[in-house]
């Protein structure tokens, strides 16, 4: 759930939002989390002279998850989940 409110999930996730909705610095980014490794890997692309703003908001944007997350937020991440289980 904390990896498609993050960025996994849609065009709605706190990432997509704030870099790409925002700050126009991105087409795409998205994060995959990666259960064995315990590891959520962030992929974008952007231009050099926009990466420093980019690490920051991708930062910001984490330490959102820590205490700002929304009931739509949740209710999305939930909803989509279903979604995909249903599809198999």
């Amino acid at each position: 759930v904390y990896n498609l409110i993050l960025g996994g999930g849609s065009l709605e996730t706190k990432l997509y939002k704030k870099l790409r909705g925002e700050n126009s610095l991105c087409y795409n980014v998205t994060s995959m989390y990666q259960k064995y490794d315990g590891l959520i890997i962030i992929s974008t692309a952007v231009d050099i002279n926009s990466n420093k703003k980019a690490i920051k908001l991708i930062k910001n944007s984490i330490q959102e998850m820590s205490n700002n997350i929304s009931e739509e937020e949740l209710n999305n991440a939930k909803n989509l989940i279903l979604t995909s289980l249903t599809m198999n």
